[in-house]
């Protein structure tokens, strides 16, 4: 009789395993930029990566309110520039949801932004373009980020 037990519990569990919803990690949208003040036209550019591809912001706006994407994606080497900074983000933004690091566009500099949306919930970030201002498990990062937005084309 306890050997039933035992097969209806290994079952049980077998069933309960194989239900769980597996997740990758990947978010269903990661968009990044950079934005300014004090600007005539063009006061920021973000891009967005979803569904392997590169799309870019049609607004060209200061941060705030919804981004909005263009409908026909970027060149697939422009894509490949990009998927890096998705593909190594870094915990410590994770850990710090929501958070400004240090003072963006304090002193009219500007700033990046970083913003995912993930099983339907937004977290972003503010990042000022001083490094040194920085803390330092993310200077490698926001670098490796001014780097690739000025990469892209």
């Amino acid at each position: 009789m306890k050997t039933i037990g035992y097969i209806a519990c290994f079952f049980s569990v077998l069933f309960f395993i194989g239900s769980c919803k597996k997740t990758d990690g990947t978010p269903d949208y990661f968009a990044f930029g950079r934005y300014g003040n004090y600007c005539i036209t063009s006061c920021g550019t973000y891009y967005s990566i979803k569904n392997n591809e590169l799309y870019i912001d049609t607004t060209a706006k200061t941060i705030g309110g919804p981004l909005n994407f263009a409908p026909t994606p970027l060149s697939h080497s422009n894509y490949l520039l990009a998927k890096p900074i998705m593909d190594s983000f870094p915990k410590y933004f994770l850990d710090h949801p929501n958070q400004t690091f240090g003072c963006p566009n304090c002193v009219d500099q500007g700033g990046y932004y970083i913003e995912i949306i993930k099983n339907g919930q937004k977290t972003y970030w503010f990042i000022d373009t001083s490094i040194a201002s920085l803390p330092v498990e993310i200077r490698a990062y926001v670098t490796q980020l001014a780097s690739t937005i000025n990469s892209i084309k």
